[in-house]
């Protein structure tokens, strides 16, 4: 990771432009009108004009085609995250980066890393040193333990006595979670945000005195767990390989939906597997059948995997779809007339994944099922951020984990909650 030293300042406006940027300036009791000759912090364009200038940069100076892709997918305005298989690797890298982006008036510092040795050619002010753990893409990463953690509320949020239908929107956006490492317990919250909404309350009326102490014992458990933290590896095997899996699981309930996404990487002698994303939404108001809801479940689950599979750099040789309702993998496959709501997101389905790729495990193992039952905070860990137990074994070994009995359990239970499962009655 690493920063480049005052862009916008860097970026010169052409003339015929400076008058975009004038503001007037008081001095000896008149007012006197200036224009900035750089990009600026705060215009609307500045964003896109620095990552221009940047991009135009690195095709008129770097070396190679890999260079401009780095500079196109790797910076995030002036950050820059990479990450590289071997130390090697990141030297040559981090030498051609920072040679190219200074041709064009670019400074290429603050370098970070969890291997010291490869910044070891560059001179000690171009390093960060002041601290281990550093902010990433609005996720906190400790570069020591190399692991991404979140940080716990701040104080002003801790207090739900006082809260309002303001506040807390306002509590669920200060956790910024683009991963969804949260997203089995930040969804109770957006469940009773939704409930509020039904009340009629306006935005600074004082939430139902029920409300607030639902929210302040979400608080309190959130307070009290351990901390959430995950590897930012993958996996200690080599990923390079080509023999990773993406496995994608997906759940719905009433109340929630949503879908999460394992990675496996096996080699010779042993098999190891990490979270990847997660995702969850709170259920429509208008209410619909639980097989319908798992079928929209499989749909996000196919989204989140074509979001994926578009920005990772990881070769992936299969993916593998999972639900634990036989009326969605009945759908799927059906050859027979559907209803226009279930048939556009068939088709959806069909179109990203085709139909063999999609299998069925039981409910009690199933991870998205944290999403729609929802999970304690300090449980996020160890049922959330690892992955299922039959992951981490070879796949002729799978079959122990997907007991009978179990499976007519969970369809006998799936089927006292919603009795249209079957697909005949689903799709009328």
């Amino acid at each position: 990771m690493a920063d480049i030293e005052a862009m916008f300042m860097q970026i010169a406006i052409i003339p015929e432009d400076q008058s975009c940027l004038r503001f007037l300036w008081p001095i000896d009791q008149t007012i006197r009108q200036y224009q900035y000759t750089r990009l600026i912090f705060g215009a609307r364009c500045s964003p896109a004009t620095a990552i221009f200038v940047l991009q135009r940069t690195a095709q008129d100076f770097a070396p190679s085609q890999e260079n401009i892709d780095l500079v196109n997918k790797s910076f995030y305005m002036d950050d820059f995250v990479h990450s590289f298989q071997s130390t090697e690797e990141a030297q040559l890298c981090v030498s051609d980066l920072k040679s190219t982006l200074q041709k064009g008036g670019f400074n290429l510092t603050k370098f970070v890393t969890n291997e010291p040795n490869a910044l070891e050619m560059l001179e000690s002010e171009h390093i960060e040193s002041e601290t281990e753990d550093h902010r990433v893409l609005g996720l906190l990463w400790n570069s020591s333990s190399d692991k991404i953690f979140l940080k716990k509320l701040s104080k002003i949020d801790q207090d739900a006595s006082q809260y309002t239908l303001r506040k807390l929107l306002s509590l669920i956006a200060c956790l910024f979670d683009p991963l969804g490492i949260r997203a089995p317990i930040v969804i109770t919250l957006k469940i009773i945000l939704q409930d509020t909404w039904k009340e009629g309350l306006t935005w600074d009326d004082l939430l139902s005195s029920s409300k607030r102490q639902q929210i302040q014992d979400w608080i309190d458990k959130y307070l009290e767990s351990p901390q959430i933290q995950m590897p930012r590896s993958f996996s200690h095997l080599d990923i390079s390989s080509g023999s990773n899996q993406l496995h994608v699981f997906c759940d719905a309930s009433q109340l929630a939906y949503g879908a999460v996404i394992y990675i496996k990487t096996s080699d010779d002698k042993e098999t190891s597997s990490n979270f990847v994303i997660g995702r969850a939404k709170v259920a429509p108001l208008k209410q619909i059948s639980i097989p319908k809801f798992e079928l929209q479940a499989a749909v996000l689950g196919c989204r989140l995997w074509q979001f994926v599979t578009q920005h990772l750099s990881v070769p992936i040789k299969e993916t593998i779809f999972w639900s634990d309702t036989t009326a969605v993998l009945g759908c799927i496959n059906s050859k027979e007339k559907l209803k226009t709501l279930i048939a556009n997101r068939v088709q959806e389905i069909r179109n990203l994944t085709g139909t063999s790729c999609w299998r069925h495990l039981i409910c009690k193992i199933n991870p998205a099922d944290h999403i729609s039952r929802g999970i304690l905070p300090e449980d996020v860990n160890s049922l959330w951020l690892s992955p299922p137990e039959f992951l981490k074994h070879p796949e002729t070994n799978w079959n122990s984990f997907f007991a009978p009995h179990e499976a007519t359990h969970s369809m006998q239970q799936t089927s006292a909650l919603e009795p249209v499962l079957n697909i005949e009655k689903f799709s009328k």
